[in-house]
């Protein structure tokens, strides 16, 4: 006979009860979860409204499209002008909604620059650094369009020749002129529109102990007498520049790019990085002192006992340099144009707008000590070419009168608004000077 089981049978409510327990202990893990979340989220909004925050979606698409602006990548040692494009290996370029074009000859514009010119034809020739470059590109048809308003000029082709580039600094422009007329070139009118890049990038370049007077960052141009550990130094820093790029593309590309947390981690992360950029760069600098081959890297050493010095001596290149191109000018007989350009760092040539005041001006670029202590001495050197004979016009106030926003970041660069106001005051000043219209 079998014993019954002492065990009696589990009830309903008894098997419930340990799913029930287990049920109310997710959901007040989760709530924790969601509340301790949210407080953190909020946190971190305290963090980003402590740390300036707005400028950093605008740092995130300046990251993400970083590979546009590395301008070194392309560029081929060129034995007369310093550096140029290779047509078959470039940098995409996009300008005024275009991709950039380039020439046979490595400069960065459509129209080849070997033109003839005839009775039919007016050849323009446009000189200068990235900011001549990018006018010639986005405004150079206005600038054409405007010209046929003269009547001497209604019937004739014009013809647009770009030999300015990124980073180009006198004496880059004026053997630019002379290579391109060594090869058949030439022109009716050159226009030379420069000024930042000789003081500027000039003083960037005499820092780092190479010779103001050579293209910007030669040593990294050479294809030989590199120490061996400054290639290194190059390779990491594109590799973290790399990285920069894609941690801002995947926060500007994510669901939780709205997150504060989300934010902050990248805000940390690329913080992290760029340290390491800016050491490495450092590295990179100091390769200079390492390097046996130093004047192979950087040129005839120059130095001198005073900033005052160091700045008329920028100066001095740039005002010889202008010189000799309105003597060719004169021995080739056309007509040349010397326009200073206007820069954010000049004082009081510009009301910033609320955006520039974020975006495009740097309390701690080492650019705006430059222009503050150039820019002053490089009018009163265009005065003097002025009563010598050069066309020479100080454009670096023209934007005294425009609160709206017109630069775009914190170098020299502008919108197509700006270069659009490039066009017609040039094109104004061509006429009246040289056809005396009168276009006002």
């Amino acid at each position: 006979m079998t014993s019954p089981d002492p065990t009696p049978p589990a009830s309903h409510t008894g098997e419930t009860l340990p799913a029930a327990r287990r049920r109310r202990t997710i959901l007040y893990s989760l709530v924790t979860l969601v509340v301790a979340l949210l407080f953190l989220e909020g946190t971190a909004r305290v963090g980003m409204w402590l740390l300036n925050s707005n400028r950093w979606e605008e740092d995130q698409r300046r990251l993400a499209d970083r590979a546009a602006s590395i301008t070194d990548i392309g560029e081929i040692v060129h034995p007369y002008v310093g550096a140029v494009y290779d047509p078959d290996d470039h940098p995409d370029y996009t300008l005024g909604g275009k991709p950039a074009a380039y020439n046979r000859l490595g400069f960065s514009h459509a129209t080849d620059p070997i033109q003839k010119r005839s009775p039919e034809r007016y050849i323009i020739g446009v000189t200068g650094g990235s900011v001549a470059w990018q006018f010639a590109c986005i405004a150079g048809d206005r600038l054409i369009e405007n010209l046929h308003q003269i009547p001497e000029l209604q019937d004739r082709e014009i013809v647009l020749v770009c030999l300015a580039l990124t980073g180009y600094k006198q004496p880059q422009q004026l053997m630019s002129v002379n290579y391109i007329m060594s090869l058949g070139g030439e022109f009716d009118l050159l226009i030379n529109f420069d000024g930042f890049n000789e003081v500027a990038v000039a003083e960037w370049c005499y820092r780092r102990r190479i010779s103001p007077a050579y293209p910007r960052a030669w040593p990294s141009k050479l294809p030989f007498g590199h120490d061996p550990t400054a290639l290194t130094d190059r390779f990491q820093i594109w590799a973290v520049r790399a990285e920069r790029q894609r941690l801002a593309r995947d926060i500007r590309e994510s669901w939780f790019r709205g997150s504060a947390l989300r934010q902050l981690w990248w805000k940390s992360a690329d913080q992290r990085l760029q340290r390491k950029e800016t050491d490495i760069s450092d590295l990179l600098a100091n390769a200079n002192l390492r390097e046996e081959l130093s004047y192979v890297r950087n040129g005839p050493p120059e130095t001198f006992s005073s900033d005052a010095d160091m700045y008329a001596r920028f100066v001095d290149i740039w005002s010889n340099s202008s010189r000799a191109m309105h003597s060719l000018a004169i021995g080739s007989r056309f007509d040349y144009l010397h326009c200073l350009q206007p820069n954010q760092y000049d004082p009081g040539s510009k009301p910033l707008s609320e955006e520039e005041q974020h975006k495009a001006f740097n309390s701690d670029s080492e650019y705006k000590h430059s222009v503050e202590h150039g820019y002053p001495l490089l009018r009163a050197a265009g005065e003097r070419l002025r009563e010598e004979g050069v066309r020479f016009h100080d454009l670096s106030q023209m934007f005294r009168d425009h609160p709206e926003t017109l630069y775009g970041d914190d170098c020299c660069h502008v919108y197509d608004y700006a270069n659009a106001l490039f066009a017609d005051e040039l094109a104004r000043i061509v006429a009246s000077e040289l056809f005396h219209v009168n276009t006002r």
